[in-house]
C-alpha cells in the first residue's frame, strides 16, 4: 500500500502556529520547553473576496533544513455558502533554534493544489492562498516537530505493505437474505445472570437457551432455529428471558441487532417488520463472504456509449462486460471479475479495468462507481473527501469512555509491533506496556495503567501505535490523532480512515 495514505492520517500539528507570526517568548525557564497551546483546526484564511478553511496540516518530509506538507483546505465563493474541497502542497525552509525550541519557517511556497471539481484545478485559488500564507514567517514548537517525526517514521515501517485483496465467497440470492458471518469455529459463552449462553465470534445477537432451541434478533422480532445452519422461522412467542438480555446488550454496541434499514430515510420507525415479511433467509459463512440480493433473478440494462451492462435489481454494483464476456463486481471498493456470478472470482487492480468503466456517463444511475475507478475525476474527489479531518476540542475532565469486555480481557499480538489489542471489547483498546493502554472512542484517545481503568483523556498518542499495518483488525485507530492539548483540553481529529477507509496503490479510496 502506498504510504501516501498513512501520511494523511498522521495529520500534522507541526504547522499550529502556521497563521500566527513570530513573536518573541518570554516564558518562565519551567514552561520553555512546553509546546504552544493550539486554538484547533480548521484556521480561517481571507484572499480578496475568496475564504478559506485550512485543516490540519501532515507531514511529508523534514531533514531539518527543509520542510513539506500537505492540507486539506475549502474555500467559499463570494455569494455562496457551498464548500469546495481541495489539497494544497506546501514547502518552505526550516530555522531551528533550540534555545527557544521553535521551529521557524521561512520562504513558504504553495507550489500546488488539487481541486477536482475546479475547472481550472484549483490554480486560482493557489494564487490567492499564495498571497496571504507566506507574508510572514511562522513558529511551531521544536517539541511537535519531533513528536510528528516520530510517528512519520512508525508509518515508514508500514510503507509498501499491502491491502488484503484475496476475494471473497460471493453469493447472489434472488430473494431476501441476510448473513450469518461467525468467525471460525462457533464459541458459546454463558451470558450473565442467565441459563442462555451467546454466541461471541459474530456480531448479531445469536442466543442458545441450552434445550435444543437458537435464538437470533432480526428486525423486530426473533427466529428460532435447532442449528446455525437453519431453517430459521419466525418465532411465535419467544422467551421473555431473550428481551431482557437483548436490553441489556443493545447500549453496549457488542453486537449487531440487525435491525434493517428505513424504508423511509426521515421515519426512522419505518424499519422492517417481521410480521409484514418477507421473512429473509439466513446464509451462514464462517470464512469472508459477500452477499450479493437480487429481486428475482438478475435483470441487466445496458450503459449507453459503453460495452457495459448492470444489473438494475440490486442495491449492489454488479456489471456484465460484453467485450471480455465477464461479470464484474464492486465490493468496499475493491473490483473482482469471474466469468458468471458463480465465479470462481479473482481480484482486478483498478488500472486493469476495462476503460469502459471510466467511460460511465455522468448521468448515469451507476455514475457513483467511477469513485472506484482510477484517474476519473470522482476517483479525485473521493481522494480529496479521505484527506478531510473531522475535528474537535474535548474537555479532559468532562469527556469519559466506558469500556465494556465480554469476559476478561482477552489480548492478541499485533503482527510486525510490540503491540497487543483486547479482541473482546467494541471499544478498540491497546496494551503498550503493563502500565500504558490506550483506548479510542468517538474519535478520542483515552489512556489507562491497565485495561479496567479508570480513562482519562490522552494528552499525547505513543508513536508506536502508528506502525500497526492495514492488515490488522484495529489498524483504523491510526487515524486517530491528538493535535495539541492544555491541562483543561485535547485538540483531537480523525480522517475517514477511523471509520474504515484506505487508499489502495491505484490512488482509489477502498473500504
Amino acid at each position: 500500500m502506498s504510504l501516501s495514505s498513512l501520511f494523511r492520517r498522521a495529520a500534522l500539528s507541526i504547522l499550529a502556529a502556521l497563521l500566527l507570526p513570530v513573536v518573541p517568548l518570554a516564558l518562565p525557564a519551567a514552561a520553555a520547553t512546553a509546546p504552544p497551546s493550539d486554538d484547533g483546526w480548521p484556521r480561517a484564511v481571507a484572499s480578496g473576496p475568496l475564504e478559506f478553511q485550512v485543516y490540519q496540516p501532515q507531514l511529508d518530509a523534514f531533514d531539518g533544513h527543509r520542510i513539506d506538507f500537505h492540507a486539506a483546505v475549502s474555500v467559499v465563493e463570494p455569494g455562496s455558502d457551498a464548500q469546495t474541497f481541495g489539497v494544497l502542497w506546501g514547502t518552505g525552509r526550516a530555522r531551528v533554534d533550540k534555545d527557544d525550541r521553535l521551529v521557524v519557517i521561512e520562504e513558504l511556497r504553495i507550489p500546488r493544489v488539487s481541486f477536482p471539481a475546479s475547472e481550472d484545478g484549483g490554480e486560482a485559488y493557489r494564487a490567492a492562498l499564495s498571497r496571504v500564507l507566506p507574508q510572514k514567517p511562522r513558529a511551531i514548537a521544536l517539541d511537535r516537530v519531533e513528536e510528528e517525526l516520530a510517528i512519520l517514521a512508525a508509518g515508514k515501517k508500514v510503507e509498501g505493505l499491502p491491502l488484503r485483496n484475496e476475494p471473497p465467497l460471493i453469493v447472489f440470492s434472488p430473494r431476501p437474505a441476510v448473513l450469518l458471518f461467525v468467525d471460525g469455529e462457533p464459541v458459546f459463552r454463558p451470558v450473565e445472570k442467565s441459563r442462555l449462553r451467546r454466541l461471541v465470534n459474530t456480531r448479531p445477537l445469536v442466543l442458545d437457551d441450552g434445550a435444543g432451541s437458537l435464538w437470533l434478533r432480526l428486525f423486530d422480532g426473533w427466529l428460532t432455529s435447532a442449528a446455525l445452519e437453519g431453517p430459521w422461522s419466525v418465532a411465535a412467542t419467544p422467551p421473555r428471558e431473550l428481551d431482557e438480555i437483548l436490553a441489556r446488550l443493545a447500549p453496549t454496541s457488542i453486537v449487531d441487532l440487525l435491525a434493517g434499514e428505513p424504508s423511509d430515510p426521515d421515519d426512522p420507525k419505518s424499519t422492517p417488520k417481521l410480521a409484514k415479511g418477507p421473512v429473509p433467509a439466513v446464509l451462514l459463512a464462517t470464512s469472508p463472504t459477500e452477499l450479493v440480493v437480487t429481486e428475482g433473478e438478475p435483470d441487466y440494462v445496458p450503459i449507453p456509449g459503453t460495452q457495459l451492462l448492470y444489473v438494475e435489481n440490486t442495491t449492489a454494483n454488479v456489471f456484465k462486460h460484453l467485450g471480455d464476456q465477464q461479470t464484474y463486481v464492486l465490493l468496499a471498493g475493491r473490483w473482482f471479475r469471474a466469468p458468471s456470478p458463480k465465479g470462481p472470482w479473482e481480484y482486478v487492480a483498478g488500472k486493469a479495468l476495462p476503460k469502459d468503466f471510466a467511460a460511465i456517463p455522468d448521468a448515469s444511475p451507476k455514475e457513483n462507481v467511477k469513485a472506484s475507478v482510477p484517474g476519473t475525476r470522482q476517483a479525485r474527489e473521493a481522494l480529496v473527501a479521505n484527506d478531510v479531518p473531522q475535528t474537535a476540542k474535548v474537555d479532559r475532565k468532562a469527556t469519559k469512555v466506558e469500556v465494556v469486555y465480554d469476559g476478561e480481557p482477552q489480548l492478541k499480538a499485533i503482527a510486525g509491533t510490540t503491540l497487543q489489542y483486547v479482541v473482546n471489547s467494541a471499544v478498540p483498546v491497546l496494551r503498550v506496556d503493563a502500565r500504558s493502554w490506550y483506548a479510542v472512542d468517538k474519535g478520542v484517545w483515552f489512556v489507562a495503567t491497565g485495561p479496567r481503568g479508570p480513562w482519562a483523556v490522552a494528552a499525547s498518542v505513543p508513536a508506536v501505535i502508528y506502525a500497526i499495518p492495514p492488515s490488522s483488525p484495529v489498524h483504523y485507530v491510526t487515524y486517530v490523532r491528538v493535535y495539541a492539548a492544555t491541562p483543561q483540553v485535547v485538540y483531537v481529529g480523525y480522517t475517514p480512515g477511523y471509520t474504515g477507509t484506505l487508499v489502495s496503490v491505484d490512488g482509489v479510496v477502498v473500504y
